[in-house]
């Protein structure tokens, strides 16, 4: 898992009208507003039942000891997936050209795979992105700063912990298919705070093919552009 600085004033102007838009619905919408709520293995929760124990080791370990029936998509998680939410016809369909359609388009990339707006004390547990296989850059906000991004090291299985900070911040990776071990990273984000992110894929079809090295190429202009002021 790479980060990089966001610079570019442009896409940052970008993103905080995203923020704007999206409170202001959201604020709009008052006890209507959908956020979901699924978590598993409840029976192994500390007493006092923490949010954030479904980002811990333990819950990791009881994922890895049934690794065979993952499909790659979070089992828990406390938030409000808006690009599926979107789809059905909502409130924030004015969200769905931009975000899903037209950002995508102007970055090159294939598809946007999450819209994720998590209130305080949100989490997406442990998952792999098996099913959702691709370059994906994910492009998060903070309100204050106060959460994590944390993923388990493909390479050495050690469990790394990134502190988010207050506004927008900027990470990628290469989420492997099934078949593809090397590049399985555990993950997930827990937040005590305001946050929100969105992920873009670059697809590719198989490591090291014609098209994978066009979606790095296309992927890493994107983040150039980013960082460059």
């Amino acid at each position: 898992m790479s980060e990089i600085t966001i610079r570019n004033q442009e896409y940052l102007n970008r993103l905080n009208g995203l923020i704007e838009t999206f409170r202001f619905q959201y604020n709009e919408m008052g006890s209507r507003a959908p956020i979901a709520s699924l978590v598993h293995n409840s029976e192994f929760v500390p007493k006092g039942n923490p949010t954030d124990w479904y980002m811990s080791k333990d819950a990791l370990d009881l994922y890895l000891e049934n690794s065979d029936s993952h499909d790659g998509m979070p089992q828990d998680y406390r938030a409000l997936p808006l690009s599926l939410f979107i789809s059905r016809g909502s409130h924030f369909e004015k969200l769905e050209e931009e975000w899903r359609y037209n950002f995508p388009r102007d970055i090159g990339a294939h598809t946007c795979a999450l819209m994720n707006y998590y209130p305080k004390d949100g989490l997406t547990g442990w998952h792999t992105n098996w099913n959702a296989n691709a370059y994906q850059v994910l492009l998060t906000w903070s309100e204050t700063g106060a959460g994590f991004f944390r993923y388990r090291n493909p390479a050495s299985g050690e469990i790394v912990t990134v502190q988010d900070t207050a506004g927008w911040s900027c990470r990628h990776y290469y989420f492997g298919r099934h078949d593809e071990p090397d590049a399985h990273c555990w993950h997930g984000c827990y937040t005590e705070c305001e946050r929100f992110t969105l992920a873009y894929k670059f697809c590719n079809d198989s490591l090291q093919s014609p098209n994978d090295i066009l979606a790095r190429s296309i992927r890493d202009d994107f983040l150039e552009e980013l960082s460059t002021p």
